[in-house]
């Protein structure tokens, strides 16, 4: 872990709140250059660090670890590599503490790791239905993987807001192909009215943002585009007027970044990539469209700006998703061996 992205934050906020009625200790595999991620971990959560960086020292201190784990131990693994040496340390020295895997992004859509040692592991914590149907098409039961999605702290609604004024906001990285697909993002705003204008929140390679811009000035775009770069909390400085999420992804895992809107009453509009129908609810928090359908984006963004969806309901839509809802469904998780 660099402990500077996303799944550090879901960490983090996952031990804390398990950590109220569970002893919980953390055992990182590597010594992160940031640190600040750290200092976020309640007390009362023991963290383990390595030493050193080299291989030999670090398979012995992993083992270490796994030897010392009794049969009441659950032992949560963010990487697949790991599960597969825990699996083995388990077998040879005939342990009984149980493997979960807990994976923070597209099982196949990635070179990391190979899939098939994620089988290595007792059962599955999945983060969204997407990885839920990947680990089922690696072959594991579905009585072993549980849907647990990740915690999302309820946030104050962005109101008193200009109405007459309408812009998208996107906030990611800037990749105008791949994975973000910022080039139909683009070609959906040069087919929408002059007025809408589109705030952007992220950074990039030179290369990517270059290609962006060049894009853009082909497309007469420039003026209504305002570039805000890499900002801490985006939240805090969005424009006061009305105003949509956009994403135009190729696939995510489960997007944070819509779950973040929704929970200040900001609905979104998202392509339909595997795995979003776990946070939007048609014409309640926001709209969807099929990938590569220009027109179809086109019309997301004429009916969101046009409605008047409540912002109350756009942010009780995702309540599975709130603190208390999903502590206690992780923790049946964690203390059920199988559904069956």
């Amino acid at each position: 872990m660099s402990g500077s992205g996303g799944t550090e934050t879901v960490l983090t906020k996952v031990a804390n709140l398990l950590s109220e009625k569970n002893e919980i200790t953390i055992v990182l595999v590597n010594n992160p250059q940031n640190k600040i991620w750290l200092c976020k971990l309640h007390d009362n959560i023991k963290l383990k660090i390595p030493r050193l960086n080299n291989s030999f020292y670090l398979i012995w201190y992993v083992f270490k670890e796994l030897v010392i784990s009794s049969s009441q131990t659950r032992i949560i693994i963010l990487g697949a590599n790991i599960i597969r040496f825990a699996s083995l340390v388990k077998r040879t020295f005939l342990k009984k503490y149980k493997i979960y895997s807990w994976i923070h992004f597209s099982l196949f859509e990635q070179k990391m790791f190979n899939p098939h040692n994620i089988l290595k592991a007792d059962y599955h914590l999945a983060i969204s239905s997407t990885i839920a149907k990947q680990l089922q098409q690696l072959g594991v039961d579905n009585s072993k993987i549980f849907l647990v999605y990740n915690p999302i702290e309820k946030n104050r609604l962005i109101t008193n807001i200009e109405s007459n004024n309408f812009s998208l906001v996107y906030v990611g990285r800037i990749l105008f192909d791949g994975q973000k697909n910022l080039k139909e993002l683009f070609q959906g705003l040069s087919k929408t009215e002059s007025n809408i204008g589109l705030d952007l929140f992220g950074d990039g390679s030179e290369e990517s943002k270059n290609t962006c811009l060049n894009y853009i000035k082909r497309k007469n775009l420039t003026q209504r585009i305002h570039w805000h770069g890499w900002v801490k909390d985006p939240w805090k400085v969005m424009p006061r007027k009305k105003i949509a999420l956009i994403l135009t992804s190729k696939y995510e895992g489960l997007p944070m970044v819509m779950l973040e809107a929704i929970s200040r009453g900001i609905p979104v509009i998202t392509a339909r990539f595997s795995g979003y129908e776990d946070v939007l609810i048609e014409g309640i928090n926001g709209y969807s469209y099929p990938q590569g359908d220009i027109a179809a984006l086109v019309t997301a963004i004429k009916k969101v700006k046009d409605k008047q969806l409540d912002p109350q309901k756009i942010a009780a839509s995702i309540d599975k998703f709130y603190s208390k809802s999903y502590v206690k469904n992780f923790e049946i998780a964690i203390n059920n061996n199988s559904r069956g």
